[in-house]
Parts: C-alpha cells; structure tokens; sequence
C-alpha cells in the first residue's frame, strides 16, 4: 500500500520530506508498471495514480 502524502495541519511543516511532483510522477509511473508484473495487487491511495494508469495503457 503507498500512502498519498498530503501535507496539511501539523504535517504541513514536513513538507521538505514530502516528494517532488517530478519525483511522485515516477513513483506512480513505477508503481503502475509493477502491478501489471506481479499478481500481488500493488494499491495506492493516490488519486493521480489513475491517470498515469490511463495514460500509460494509451501509450502502450
């Protein structure tokens, strides 16, 4: 399971260990093509990880 890290409250002042948009793009781009390799369900609560899905399917 990967966490969608969403700095807001107190967690807001540890927002310099949260990932770059760059560096999250990655991640899920990782996450989407590990998935589809194993046939342990990878799951994120990251809704962003839906469009890279979308995106990485139109492409392949």
């Amino acid at each position: 399971m990967l966490y969608n890290f969403v700095p807001s409250g107190r967690g807001k002042d540890i927002i310099k260990n949260g990932f770059t948009p760059e560096e999250r793009e990655e991640l899920l781009k990782t996450l989407y093509h590990r998935n589809k390799e194993t046939s342990v369900e990878l799951l994120s609560t990251a809704p962003q990880l839906a469009r890279i899905a979308f995106q990485e399917e139109y492409k392949e």
